[in-house]
């Protein structure tokens, strides 16, 4: 769920030594408390800079109304440290009212990444697929069994290997869309990840 990007503004901080820095600011309101967090700050390009909402364990529905009032206060006062793109990142879970925080994001143009059943799936898929429905809790045992997490946080000296691979992780999860539109279900059904468009900007979003 896509809205138009407009010119890019860049978040100026001083570094260690006193100079500016130019970077990219991301403002993500993230349902999960810890695993998500990780994983970003872990594969994003040094040219860019998490702001993180407090956001964590919200339904979708509270996120998403929490992520339009953030870019309602950004249009009234252009401030320092203001972000250049705002993201909303949650799973399908068993949230009763999903279907109304996706409807409230198209509405209010906000971009929407969402995991089914939750983020651990984008990990397992940068390694294996996954094509038959499987539940929150066999996905989280197999992403820790393939030594990716530790409980909720990421394993230890992971963050190189969760680089690698992105692309076919991207392949895997859009292939996943694709054959739940070809079946006639949701693109977002069981098993399903479009997080994928959200590391695609992390990676990528160079300054200028």
């Amino acid at each position: 769920m896509r809205k138009e990007l407009r010119k890019p503004r860049r978040s100026k901080r001083r570094n260690h030594r006193g100079l500016r820095d130019e970077k990219r600011v991301f403002r993500l309101h993230v349902e999960g408390r810890i695993t998500e967090r990780e994983y970003f700050q872990c594969i994003k390009s040094r040219d860019v800079h998490l702001s993180f909402a407090q956001s964590a364990g919200l339904d979708p529905k509270s996120l998403v109304r929490n992520a339009r009032d953030d870019m309602k206060q950004r249009r009234r006062q252009k401030s320092k440290g203001d972000f250049d793109e705002l993201w909303c990142v949650f799973d399908v879970d068993e949230h009763e009212r999903l279907a109304e925080a996706l409807s409230d994001a198209r509405t209010s143009g906000l971009d929407v990444v969402v995991s089914n059943p939750c983020f651990e799936l984008w990990l397992v898929l940068r390694v294996s697929d996954q094509s038959a429905f499987i539940s929150r809790s066999h996905i989280q045992r197999q992403c820790e069994r393939i030594g990716l997490t530790d409980g909720k946080h990421l394993a230890n000296d992971v963050c190189e290997r969760l680089r690698e691979n992105t692309l076919d992780a991207k392949n895997r999860a859009v292939d996943l869309s694709n054959s739940h539109v070809t079946a006639g279900t949701n693109e977002l059904a069981n098993p399903s990840s479009t997080v994928w468009r959200l590391v695609d900007r992390l990676i990528h979003s160079a300054s200028k």
